[in-house]
């Protein structure tokens, strides 16, 4: 079509970041046009070396030609992410993680490198089982807080689940605990189990609110910090979805 046809006509300009979002805005919407994601493929190998983390990140979910040459580009800088994350609550550690963070300027590695980063962590991939749980509470989540018809909201849902949806993307983060009780209050060694669902940029003040009355002061727990974006300062990190989880869980 004429789009594709200007994207062809112009590719050659395109800085790495911006072959990586239109490869990506084309992958996400399914669309197959060869000669695009061919010629797409050839301009990201001549630029191999000049493409950095974060697009390589978004580059090795766009399914191009290439994708395994990306995954080669991408595996040694999550490898060195994962060589940098700090064992312990090191002050000198920690400081600099966040410093190697900010110098590479990642804050997603995409679908392929996270599951990388997380696999050669101990995380495998979770049981069909919890994946059904998981995706029922998020479309129970959605529909406590979407408008509109059943319809509209459904088709909300499926896009949260895929990521497939381009503009306002929905994302949420569920997790199931079973952890034993180490506070002589509520009686050492009692094993606490349940499940959390938490959604970006949604905050659950109840939880903060339990915990501090009407103090109105702000609540974290001291160990669990939100580090700064490497790529946009004015994003809350407190707000993710992941970090609310993890936030959650001691609580439970």
């Amino acid at each position: 079509d004429s789009q594709s046809s200007e994207v062809l006509a112009r590719l050659g300009e395109f800085a790495p970041q911006g072959l990586a979002t239109t490869a990506w805005a084309y992958s996400s919407l399914g669309m197959t046009d060869p000669t695009l994601l061919n010629a797409i493929s050839a301009e990201v190998l001549r630029k191999l070396d000049e493409i950095e983390a974060q697009s390589l990140g978004i580059l090795a979910d766009a399914k191009l030609p290439c994708r395994k040459a990306v995954e080669m580009t991408l595996q040694p800088l999550a490898e060195r992410f994962i060589g940098e994350l700090p064992h312990v609550l090191n002050p000198t550690r920690i400081a600099a993680f966040s410093q190697f963070v900010r110098d590479v300027r990642v804050d997603n590695f995409g679908a392929w490198g996270t599951r990388f980063v997380l696999e050669r962590t101990g995380i495998m991939e979770p049981p069909p089982d919890f994946v059904e749980r998981a995706a029922q509470q998020i479309r129970l989540g959605m529909s406590s807080v979407s408008s509109g018809t059943e319809d509209k909201r459904a088709a909300e849902a499926e896009g949260a689940l895929t990521g497939t949806a381009l503009v306002h993307r929905r994302v949420f983060s569920y997790a199931e605990y079973e952890v034993e009780a180490t506070n002589d209050d509520i009686g050492s060694g009692r094993l606490v189990a349940g499940s959390i669902i938490k959604e970006n940029g949604r905050r659950d003040r109840s939880a903060e609110e339990r915990l501090l009355g009407n103090s109105g002061a702000s609540w974290t727990w001291p160990a669990l910090k939100p580090l700064t974006s490497p790529i946009s300062g004015l994003v809350d990190r407190s707000l993710c979805s992941e970090f609310q989880v993890l936030r959650a869980i001691p609580e439970g």
